[in-house]
């Protein structure tokens, strides 16, 4: 404990250079080539993560009325009909199928997480050799956990949080209006109850 104070900085200097000289390589690519790779990157390291032991005592309920046809959430409505619509079309009629419907959409939404994360450290972070261990840092954080297969309602409604405060903190710094944030925020309420509350903040726009 009294050593480690020492090595610190030096550490974290030696693993900024290397993240930043990092993001300048990647950002010489094509964009076409980040996008991919943006999808492809998260999906695959979300997807290695997956296990059966991330469906919890309310994940089996929440397959059990995919299956059965009933709506899985009075509180998450958009996600019950988002769920529904998709089982319909893909035809899910198993608990295993169903979960790997989930599945799809907690890592799908974990992408979008991810690519919005990176937006909010560009706009409030001006060094670029912070920027990348930073989201290092947000990315290998416990919420994690919720794309990598999360049989539960929460997922997409954390990935829209930070599409959210991304275009939250754009309007702070006058990059945008707040008729971006007010339908922001009612799609928000749709995917899931729990978003109201961050209706304090469209008060303090």
């Amino acid at each position: 404990m009294i050593v480690l104070p020492l090595f610190r900085r030096p550490i974290y200097k030696f693993l900024a250079t290397l993240c930043a000289d990092f993001s300048k390589k990647i950002n010489r690519f094509p964009a076409i080539f980040r996008l991919i790779m943006w999808i492809v990157i998260p999906a695959l390291l979300f997807f290695l993560l997956r296990s059966n032991s991330y469906i919890p005592g309310d994940g089996h309920l929440i397959l059990s009325h995919v299956v059965s046809g009933e709506r899985i959430s009075s509180t998450a409505i958009g996600f019950s009909i988002l769920v529904k619509a998709l089982s319909g079309l893909l035809d899910v009629t198993t608990p295993a199928e169903a979960a790997w419907m989930i599945a799809s959409i907690s890592i799908l939404s974990g992408i979008v997480y991810l690519f919005f994360l990176s937006n909010i450290l560009r706009l409030v972070i001006p060094h670029n050799s912070q920027r990348p261990l930073l989201f290092l840092c947000g990315a290998a954080c416990g919420l994690t956990v919720l794309f990598t297969g999360y049989v539960e309602t929460y997922p997409i409604v954390i990935a829209w949080l930070a599409v959210y405060i991304n275009y939250a903190v754009r309007f702070i710094q006058g990059k945008s209006g707040v008729m971006t944030l007010v339908p922001l925020f009612v799609i928000g309420m749709f995917w899931h109850i729990w978003f109201i509350a961050f209706l304090p903040s469209l008060f303090f726009a």
